[in-house]
């Protein structure tokens, strides 16, 4: 019989210095954490459980914990055979009122997190912990998000230092749950607080991000040492900016099938849950730089199933795996920006560079944006979808070949 308990999962401290209460679920020596959407402190968590007296916001959190504990033990009586997965679509997939934004919230990150999609999921999840905090409240009606509403909400994160971009994709979420509520009739247009004449989401400053030819020659030609963190680093973004610029994640979940002769193939992990419907395979050519990479770095034996960077392995859970990404991601750029500094280069050198400098690279080769399209798979170039096939072998070996050799 499956057991369950509310605990504080004290493994990581938030900046408030509260952790994470969660339900545990504990079967044949198997245990899993679930969030039930609340933080607390050591000191409140404790006095939460000892104490049955208690008033105002901490009856509220109590109610909580002992309703998500009672919600569980109903899911699990109710099943006939129990699996996690069955428990986790009845559990974290919850009934409650639709017209609510919070529960909305919840349930959209629930799916992305089940659906392994945890950097979404995280994202969602700030969002919605900044509008409950704006607002006060556990609950908020979609009727109730105004123009007027959301202008203040603007106002209140950036005198919090918060900056716009920040706003811009906290609200870009939150515009999402609308545009989903829309569809499904929950609301009607004239409640929709978004468009040029109510309220418009804050764009960033586009800052440039592409490097300069001279700069990534000297990123070329620079010599690591092989075996070091260093080599590592730098030979990935290199990996990087010749494939296409592609991100970590996709070079992480790179296996040996993938390849196929003198070139491979892969999907963007980025879009693969966004465009089931029109899912674009990207191309990326073999040249002798990039299989050198490959035979310096990668695992061995070079088995079909082997993660060809050994950055993450099966099997592993989404967290575990993108624990490790952005691990990964993390050291690239530490080292990456020790090695712009040696070689005197302005721009601060990322793993997001290396995407927006392929682009330009390819752009200054002579390349068309319509092969840049398709080498970055873009899939929303719908005036160019029809004919980005033309394209033959031989002039994108060229400019494989001219990432490279930039004479």
């Amino acid at each position: 019989m499956p057991l369950t308990r509310i605990l504080l999962d004290t493994r990581r401290k938030k900046s408030d210095g509260t952790y994470p209460v969660k339900l545990r679920v504990t079967y044949t020596r198997e245990q899993r954490l679930y969030p039930i959407g609340l933080s607390l402190s050591e000191k409140q968590f404790k006095e939460l459980l000892s104490s049955e007296d208690v008033r105002g916001k901490n009856k509220e959190k109590k109610r909580q914990m002992i309703a998500a504990q009672e919600k569980a033990d109903q899911v699990i009586d109710k099943l006939t055979i129990f699996g996690f997965d069955a428990f986790e679509r009845k559990f974290l997939i919850s009934s409650g009122d639709d017209s609510d934004v919070i529960h909305q919230y919840e349930m959209v990150i629930n799916e992305m997190r089940l659906e392994g999609r945890i950097g979404n999921a995280s994202s969602y999840e700030c969002s919605m912990n900044a509008i409950k905090e704006f607002y006060g409240k556990s609950s908020l009606s979609f009727h109730e998000v105004s123009p007027e509403l959301l202008k203040k909400f603007e106002s209140w994160m950036i005198n919090r230092g918060r900056s716009r971009t920040t706003v811009g994709i906290y609200l870009r979420s939150l515009r999402a749950l609308f545009n989903k509520a829309l569809e499904e009739s929950i609301i009607t247009r004239e409640f929709y607080p978004f468009g040029r004449t109510k309220y418009v989401i804050p764009s960033g400053r586009n800052i440039k991000k592409a490097l300069k030819i001279r700069d990534v020659q000297k990123l070329l030609t620079y010599q690591s040492i092989p075996g070091t963190t260093e080599y590592w680093a730098h030979k990935l973004w290199i990996f990087s900016y010749l494939c296409n610029g592609m991100n970590i994640n996709d070079i992480a979940n790179l296996k040996y099938k993938d390849i196929e002769k003198d070139r491979f193939y892969f999907y963007r992990g980025k879009t693969i849950n966004t465009s089931k419907q029109n899912l674009k395979k990207i191309e990326v050519m073999l040249t002798p730089p990039v299989r050198e990479i490959i035979e310096s770095l990668g695992t061995k034996p070079q088995k079909p199933d082997s993660h060809i960077f050994g950055i993450i392995e099966d099997p592993s859970t989404p967290l575990v795996k993108r624990a490790k990404i952005h691990q990964a991601t993390k050291q690239i750029n530490k080292y990456m920006k020790r090695i712009a500094v040696e070689l005197e280069i302005e721009m601060s050198v990322s793993t997001m560079t290396a995407r927006h400098t392929f682009a330009t690279v390819m752009l200054n080769l002579g390349s068309s944006p319509q092969l840049i399209g398709e080498s970055l798979g873009h899939a929303n170039i719908t005036t160019t979808q029809n004919y980005l096939g033309s394209f033959e072998d031989d002039i994108k070996r060229k400019f494989a070949d001219q990432l490279y050799k930039l004479k």
